[in-house]
């Protein structure tokens, strides 16, 4: 961890980014010097604008925002600028859209943003009073916004995050019930540090690494006071339209506006969240992105080495690791499957010590979530009447996530105290199973085979003794660029089976 000065001042602005994006921090600089300046001068500087970047320390883009600092004279109205890099780890140092979903480790399809977060409040947050978390898409609408960060920490005197739920076209709950990361943090206080260390990291953390790989770091406590007493907290956690967030999810449509309409129509609103505002910003102030190449190109990260994969499904009672090294069924009926992608593909060994190991490989033209996000893109091009309530109810279903919480139901059921709850247990299972039933059926009857795109699926059978399975044959026998594997282990007769997943680039 790398952090050039110390905090100069009370209050910091802190910008999460990647080196990639300076063309916008330095569009940031102007727009604050030349139309909506930080704050009315009334009084000395009492933030710090401070930079959290992912990897090691990058001389040439700090001084590129150095020398624009100065040039916009911006120690105006902040008291330095500094940098705090977060020096991630290559199997952390990566950020994956669901629709490029692939095998990741235990630290999500997020991890990128999800660390640098972590290392913002770590780093920066719990050396100042308060901090606000703005990331580079978001564009100041009105003058004097570090003035009213202030007025809003007075005002909510009790709140830990001041932040805003989404404030765009309509999208389906739960995608707009949670308050931005872009928002005013308490960080100086002990209470919402001990919050955070002891509640907040470990929750993301273990959501990430168990329940949704997807997960992002602002979107874990809805999912963790969903399942946990959240009324204590209730005073902490405040929503405001100081920081408004537009940010549209998954391409959907929106409404674009013009700055000068955005601010009369939000007259509390003094920073917007959306990306698609930079634009307009660029064409007033004639911003030439070619005066400042992107030449921090992202470093491409090499997941060859990973060990981690996500397991979609677990019903085993043996022991099972939710990674890619061992994993063992030690019961009758166990079945364990991972998901996979072709750009990174293993070879696995197994050890049968007893009976008979069936092994069901599927292959899949596109994951669930890249079909679904396609279906939706196409649904909204397209004149069916009452597309708009369709395409609600498909981002509903899809982020729903009802499997993970029927799951968690009978696992909070299990550990209750309740009398009888193995009949509730009971009642629970044989309901999901005739929702379920119906669909399983007719996947197996292969009649939606051509809808989902998936190719017949191939089994190996191995008896006792050690097996090595080689995927990178079935991916030199596709021509599908963009294909993903489903793996099944079933062990029917086996006492104990063991195995090893091992990784290696394809």
């Amino acid at each position: 961890m790398a952090v050039t000065t110390k905090p100069s001042s009370h209050y910091a602005v802190c910008v999460p980014l990647v080196t990639w994006e300076l063309p916008e921090a330095l569009l940031s600089h102007r727009w604050w010097d030349r139309e909506m300046l930080p704050s009315c001068l009334k009084q000395e500087p009492s933030f710090d604008l401070v930079y959290v970047l992912p990897g090691e320390r990058c001389e040439k883009f700090e001084e590129a925002l150095e020398k624009s600092f100065r040039e916009h004279r911006l120690m105006r109205f902040f008291s330095a600028v500094r940098f705090v890099y977060a020096g991630l780890e290559p199997e952390k140092n990566f950020y994956i859209r669901e629709s490029e979903i692939r095998p990741v480790n235990e630290f999500g399809l997020k991890s990128g943003p999800n660390y640098q977060f972590f290392c913002t409040f770590e780093e920066v947050g719990v050396n100042y009073r308060a901090i606000l978390l703005m990331e580079v898409d978001c564009v100041a609408i009105r003058s004097g916004w570090l003035d009213q960060a202030v007025d809003e920490l007075a005002r909510e005197s009790e709140a830990w995050v001041i932040g805003s739920h989404y404030r765009g076209p309509r999208l389906p709950h739960p995608l707009t019930d949670h308050l931005n990361g872009n928002a005013i943090y308490r960080s100086g206080s002990r209470c919402f540090q001990d919050f955070y260390f002891k509640i907040w990291r470990p929750a993301t953390e273990n959501i990430v690494r168990f329940q949704q790989p997807s997960m992002a770091f602002d979107c874990a406590l809805v999912q963790y006071f969903s399942n946990n007493d959240s009324e204590v907290y209730d005073n902490h956690f405040v929503t405001s339209n100081f920081c408004a967030n537009m940010a549209p999810a998954l391409n959907y449509p929106r409404k674009k506006h013009s700055i000068q309409e955005l601010s009369e129509a939000m007259t509390e609103t003094f920073i917007i969240h959306a990306s698609w505002l930079l634009d307009e910003v660029k064409a007033k102030l004639d911003f030439d992105e070619s005066e400042c190449e992107r030449e921090f190109t992202p470093r491409k990260i090499d997941r060859s080495e990973s060990g981690w994969v996500w397991i979609k499904k677990f019903r085993a009672r043996g022991s099972a690791r939710f990674d890619g090294g061992e994993f063992s069924i030690e019961n009758s009926v166990g079945v364990i499957s991972w998901r996979l992608g072709c750009e990174v593909l293993p070879t696995i060994e197994i050890n049968v010590e007893n009976g008979e190991l069936t092994v069901r490989i599927e292959q899949l033209n596109k994951s669930y979530l890249a079909t679904s996000k396609s279906r939706i893109r196409r649904l909204n091009e397209s004149n069916i009447v009452g597309k708009n309530m369709i395409i609600n109810c498909l981002l509903f279903l899809r982020s729903s996530n009802l499997e993970g919480k029927y799951e968690r139901l009978l696992t909070k059921l299990a550990c209750s105290q309740l009398p009888k709850k193995k009949r509730l247990m009971r009642c629970f299972k044989a309901s999901f199973c005739l929702i379920t039933f119906p669909f399983k059926k007719i996947n197996q009857m292969r009649l939606l085979g051509c809808f989902f795109g998936r190719d017949q699926p191939r089994e190996y059978s191995f008896q006792k003794g050690r097996h090595l399975i080689d995927l990178a044959d079935l991916k030199k026998e596709s021509s599908l660029a963009d294909c993903d594997l489903s793996l099944s282990f079933l062990n029917r007769q086996c006492e104990s089976v063991h195995g090893r997943m091992d990784f290696r680039s394809s």
